[in-house]
């Protein structure tokens, strides 16, 4: 039967179900393909930082976002790749926020983890990223000069960039 509502045989109650994941709280934007939230926790103060056009964070401070993607089209990704980047306004690599780790769920529910400081990520398997699917992952971060900064999320499917998010934070100096 697999994720078709009903055949010959069944009705829709015994159809392969997807988990979606979902992030209690977060920030999130959903287009007609895919759907992008975030949430970011201050790890020395034990809160949930609320978003408005960015986060505002203290250099030096630890911070770990917890994202979530799900696929609203379809449109089947099955060779995509997600890639996480530190960017300036222009586009290229920024050097003010520090990944220190991060971990990432795919669609398939296969993980993978990093634990070395990074601006970037390695390009991460999404698995069948079809829809109804998600992903999930957490980035450690750890701001390291004042200003604005941005991390930026980019799919590669089929040959083609696809801009997820962008989630931007304000660096200021710490107590």
């Amino acid at each position: 039967m697999g994720s078709a509502e009903e055949t010959s045989g069944k009705q829709a109650l015994y159809a392969e179900s997807y988990v979606k994941p979902y992030v209690e709280g977060a920030e999130s934007m959903c287009g007609d393909d895919l759907c992008f939230g975030t949430r970011l926790l201050d790890v020395d103060e034990g809160i949930y930082i609320g978003e408005d056009d960015y986060y505002e964070v203290l250099n030096y401070g630890d911070y770990n976002l917890s994202f979530s993607l799900s696929n609203n089209s379809s449109t089947i990704h099955d060779n995509a790749t997600l890639e996480i980047m530190n960017s300036s306004e222009g586009g290229l690599i920024d050097e003010s926020i520090a990944i220190e780790g991060y971990s990432f769920e795919n669609a398939d529910g296969i993980s993978v983890f990093g634990s070395n400081e990074i601006y970037k990520t390695p390009k991460m398997n999404m698995g069948r990223f079809s829809q109804y699917k998600g992903t999930r992952g957490n980035l450690m971060l750890k701001p390291k000069k004042t200003g604005s900064s941005e991390l930026r999320f980019r799919m590669v499917s089929n040959s083609s960039e696809i801009e997820v998010g962008t989630v931007s934070f304000k660096c200021r100096r710490g107590p």
